[in-house]
């Protein structure tokens, strides 16, 4: 069989995968087959799932084996693995370069083929080869990529699946939500930039004092940038920072009070793609990791949404990152329980959390799109009751809450199980690098990842 046959038959393997996890809108267009001699080129506009932002663009070059490439023993700082290794002609891998400088969401697919097959065609799209993945751009800015002129070194744990590609669209999500607050704009402004830093740094011990600061950040830190930014860009970047205020201040309460009895939330944000930011924002991560400390599971519970309805009307995308969010909590042994969308007259986007006596309700703020002022809005009298009958309703008719990954394919509508598995190590050069804003859920792959 020949390289170019095995190579249109993997682009179109790749973008029949691409439509069964992420539906029928994902592919924008092919661009012309065997550009630069590295396969076809596929962009995906990833859908955000959230009407706030818009889909994520990505490139993606596909490249077939007919057989198992050479295996290449990689010794980094944190462990040794091993890598196959991609042999490319000079002038491509210096035509690839040039297309990946200075731009995001590149990647590379290398699709081996499954032995043992006498007719490719006869299989299933996901039968058909063992997929590994690559961020192109990291790999030719990275120190420790270990880069030749014309071999590029693809990690053997970075197999794609359902599981690996949801992850790799929470992490871009994720990514492209914090973007606002690294406008050129805010470059200009240094002291503000560094305000906006301070309120998403980690930090221990803050105080009443220091809440009040970050809170003046809206209400006033900000109007120099009127002159600069339309009301739209102002909106996206106070919203941001009061997501990261609001953070802030319900782990202040929390690491405050001690022997909490019981913290139970409901987690509408599960229903859409801000289902991501419980994946790979580190101020969500905080949250996660502080309210799983203060207070003893079971009464340490945590309820996630999915539509089932209709189930099959998300994308599996959506499904698999809720399932996702439900290990990542269970790895801090926190209960939690995957449970029906509930019913539109039941507000399924009213605050449900419930963080028993000396904390409260989660300090949500809204902000004017005009007066950059601040509304903390608290539920009204009465309305505790009503929340813990809300989750204690929900909480004993969960659709999942055992975490067996083959359980959780049948409850989720995933048809096959080895679609919500991990390999044994964290991907290498995939995710977005960490910062201030975003951090990889480690946990999921274990201790050492």
């Amino acid at each position: 069989m020949s390289s170019e046959y095995t190579d249109d038959i993997a682009s179109r393997t790749f973008r029949d995968l691409v439509d069964s996890w992420v539906g029928t809108n994902g592919i924008l267009a092919p661009s012309v087959p065997h550009l630069i001699d590295l396969g076809d080129s596929i962009q995906l506009a990833l859908p955000a799932l959230w009407h706030e932002m818009p889909p994520i663009n990505s490139t993606w070059y596909i490249h077939s084996s007919e057989v198992e490439p050479e295996l290449t023993q990689i010794k980094d700082q944190h462990a040794t693995y091993d890598a196959y290794s991609l042999v490319i002609a000079r002038d491509a891998m210096s035509a690839l370069y040039d297309r990946c400088r200075g731009r995001r969401n590149i990647y590379l697919a290398l699709a081996i083929r499954k032995q043992g097959q006498s007719n490719i065609l006869d299989y299933s799209p996901p039968d058909r080869f063992h997929w590994y993945i690559l961020d192109l751009t990291q790999y030719f800015t990275s120190p420790t990529s270990r880069r030749k002129e014309n071999t590029i070194l693809i990690p053997r744990h970075n197999q794609l699946n359902l599981s690996l590609f949801t992850l790799l669209w929470s992490s871009l999500w994720v990514q492209e939500f914090f973007l606002p607050l690294q406008s050129p704009a805010l470059y200009q402004q240094i002291d503000i930039l560094k305000n906006i830093n301070s309120v998403f740094v980690t930090q221990y011990g803050i105080d009443e004092q220091e809440i009040a600061r970050q809170k003046s950040l809206i209400t006033s830190g900000l109007l120099p940038l009127r002159d600069q930014l339309d009301g739209e860009q102002l909106h996206r970047i106070s919203m941001r920072l009061g997501l990261g205020i609001a953070m802030n201040d319900v782990n202040r309460r929390m690491s405050i009070i001690h022997n909490v009895e019981t913290i139970h939330n409901y987690c509408p944000e599960a229903l859409y793609g801000t289902a991501n930011m419980w994946l790979f924002s580190r101020k969500y991560h905080a949250y996660m990791t502080t309210s799983a400390r203060v207070a003893p599971t079971p009464e340490n519970l945590r309820l996630l949404p999915v539509v089932t309805d209709n189930i099959h009307g998300t994308p599996r995308i959506l499904r698999c990152a809720v399932w996702h969010a439900f290990r990542f909590y269970r790895s801090l042994n926190v209960y939690v329980k995957i449970i029906a969308a509930p019913a539109s007259a039941e507000q399924p986007g009213r605050d449900r959390n419930y963080y028993g006596a000396g904390i409260g309700h989660f300090p949500w703020i809204t902000i004017s799109d005009t007066d950059l002022e601040i509304d903390e809005t608290t539920s009204p009298p009465g309305d505790d009751d009503d929340n813990r009958d809300f989750l204690g309703y929900h909480a004993k008719r969960p659709i999942l809450e055992i975490d067996d990954v083959a359980e959780a394919a049948v409850v989720l509508g995933i048809d096959r199980v080895d679609q919500l598995t991990l390999q044994f190590r964290r991907p290498t050069m995939l995710f977005p690098i960490d910062n201030d804003y975003l951090e990889s859920p480690r946990q999921l792959w274990g201790a050492g990842a």
